[in-house]
């Protein structure tokens, strides 16, 4: 298989092989074909993990039902936490 690449593609290529902990292009190709099928498959088993959570949450009445009597409040709630989180990152 012949792929085309972009020239920035093919000067970090370049940048790596001169480190010289590579032998080919090809070897750096596949490593990092690798390392992104491994990324790729840790993120999936965190969306199934959150997924899972999500369902347990619900089945012991863990939820809140969304109405347009509680929208504000359940609005207001999402609102002030995330207004916290902003807070604790910025270190205010």
């Amino acid at each position: 298989m012949q792929v085309d690449i972009s020239a920035r593609a093919q000067a970090q290529i370049e940048e790596i092989l001169s480190h010289g902990s590579f032998s080919s292009a090809a070897e750096v190709i596949e490593t990092a074909l690798q390392e992104l099928a491994a990324r790729e498959a840790t993120h999936w088993e965190r969306v199934r993990d959150m997924i899972d959570e999500g369902i347990r949450d619900i089945d012991e009445g863990r939820y809140v039902v969304l109405t347009p009597d509680t929208a504000p409040a359940i609005l207001a709630d999402i609102i002030a936490r995330g207004r916290e989180r902003l807070n604790a990152r910025s270190g205010e």
